[in-house]
């Protein structure tokens, strides 16, 4: 639907276009492996205030065969199933940071700043690669190496999607309020 051609590997951001959310480090990372891998896309699927400045910034590193700026869709775990790598190169902690249990429950290999949620949820080397925040040269080798080591990468998004069905689900994030809430309907 937006240019990919199949067998193309995607390295994907899924958020709002904003300052926080760490879209430029992204691209500047981006910049970093086009030299060492030109077939790859990396794709920003979000739109927001930001949209512009990010915009040229692609054309001002001259990515602008290389990363697609796919804006808002309506169903984004069809965005996020395209990903080969999912990345989460958020600046700040953004309080739930829901992306990140998306990038979990759709089994992606993820590459995240140590920040806010993802810090808490995501262990780096079991079930993601984690960077400090605002280091593309730190993101640029995370996402090398989630690139190079596709067998490492399953082993984490699998140990990811079990996480959610374990701890992070909708049933089992009401069960632990309902339980909480009346200590009756604890069935243990």
């Amino acid at each position: 639907a937006h240019g990919l051609k199949p067998g193309e590997r995607v390295v994907g951001v899924l958020g709002g276009l904003r300052v926080n959310k760490g879209h430029r480090v992204f691209l500047e990372s981006a910049r970093a492996l086009h030299d060492r891998y030109p077939q790859i896309r990396f794709v920003l699927v979000g739109d927001g205030p930001a949209g512009e400045s990010i915009r040229r910034h692609i054309v001002e590193l001259g990515l602008e065969k290389t990363v697609l700026v796919v804006g808002f869709v309506r169903e984004p775990e069809l965005a996020v199933a395209a990903f080969d790598v999912a990345v989460y190169p958020s600046l700040s902690s953004e309080g739930m940071g829901r992306v990140v249990f998306e990038y979990m429950a759709a089994g992606r290999p993820i590459v995240a700043t140590r920040i806010g949620l993802a810090a808490e949820v995501l262990k780096d080397g079991e079930t993601a690669w984690l960077v400090a925040a605002d280091d593309p040269g730190a993101l640029a080798a995370a996402i090398d190496g989630a690139l190079t080591q596709p067998a490492r990468g399953r082993q984490q998004s699998q140990a990811c999607r079990r996480l959610v069905e374990t701890s992070y689900s909708g049933a089992v994030v009401t069960g632990a309020i309902l339980t909480e809430s009346d200590p009756r309907l604890d069935s243990d």
